[in-house]
């Protein structure tokens, strides 16, 4: 269910069962997509853009767009079964875009119409190997994307091509880099940090190159806020650090700080509020206000 409710009240405002609009069995759904609709909405400009996905055999949509306010169904993308992973937009090479990852490919599409502008072969099954982390843009012309199960980190760049198309190279593809199976990679300058297979990496995104690798995590989470990172491990503790290609975990005051935020095992994504850390997993929440860095 997709739901838009009220602020304040909680008040149901419109909703879309998307299953049924799509004709979808529950033992579809499961077959096709074992983990459920995991996926963040995109708000922008008054859409809510949402990775759709279906069945093969009936209605399957790529993106779905909807009004914010409304709920109208605004346009669908072509067919394409939905990943893990949330859609994000981007001015890239010239042309305004929504980047997101589908069940075997990572496409760029045209936020007024959901035509496709570019795509490129990004190998992964919504019920094996599955893909979570979401696209970043490297403007102007860039894109990084990262996954576990061997595949790791890809940077792509985006060319004009005739009409309004975009052509895609390949910069650089290293499988034992960012090897991020369950989290997103947070960027700092030219340096991404991720979670990869569970130990903290950073990698040079101009070269596609491992700086340091190190400290057990798991599979938790990993956060950024300016210069600064925060890491959910999988068993509920969250780590201050530097985001710095010198703050090599087990270095001298590379962390910051710790608390045991949860108990139990931890995959949710955490949220930054201004101060207020939010956290949860599947069986409790919690909130925490940080210090405020002042200088």
């Amino acid at each position: 269910r997709l739901v838009c409710v009220d602020a304040d009240t909680g008040a149901l405002i419109w909703e879309h069962n998307l299953p049924l609009e799509y004709g979808v069995t529950q033992e579809q759904e499961t077959k096709n997509v074992l983990y459920g609709r995991a996926n963040s909405p995109l708000v922008t400009e008054g859409m809510l853009i949402i990775p759709g996905g279906g069945d093969a055999a009936g209605k399957q949509v790529g993106l779905a767009a909807f009004d914010a306010l409304t709920g109208d169904v605004l346009w669908e993308s072509p067919r394409r079964q939905q990943s893990y992973a949330s859609p994000t937009r981007a001015n890239l090479a010239g042309l305004d875009q929504l980047l997101t990852v589908n069940e075997g490919s990572i496409s760029g599409h045209d936020p007024t119409d959901g035509a496709i502008l570019w795509e490129h072969p990004w190998p992964s099954g919504s019920s094996t190997d599955s893909a979570a982390s979401q696209p970043v843009p490297l403007p102007p012309d860039g894109v990084l994307i990262s996954k576990g199960y061997g595949l790791g980190a890809m940077r792509l760049k985006l060319t004009p091509g005739p009409g309004k198309t975009l052509e895609v190279n390949v910069l650089w593809h290293a499988r034992r880099l960012l090897r991020t199976k369950l989290t997103n990679v947070v960027l700092n300058g030219s340096y991404a940090y991720g979670l990869s297979d569970g130990i903290l990496e950073c990698a040079d995104l101009d070269q596609g190159r491992r700086i340091w690798k190190g400290g057990r995590f798991g599979h938790g989470q990993i956060l950024g806020s300016g210069n600064l990172l925060l890491v959910q491990t999988e068993a509920g503790e969250v780590i201050l650090r530097e985001a710095s290609p010198e703050a090599r975990p087990g270095t001298a005051g590379a962390d910051l700080g710790r608390i045991k935020a949860l108990d139990g095992k931890c995959w949710n994504n955490l949220a930054l509020a201004g101060d207020v850390l939010l956290v949860r997993n599947g069986q409790e929440a919690s909130a925490w206000r940080l210090a405020v860095r002042t200088d």
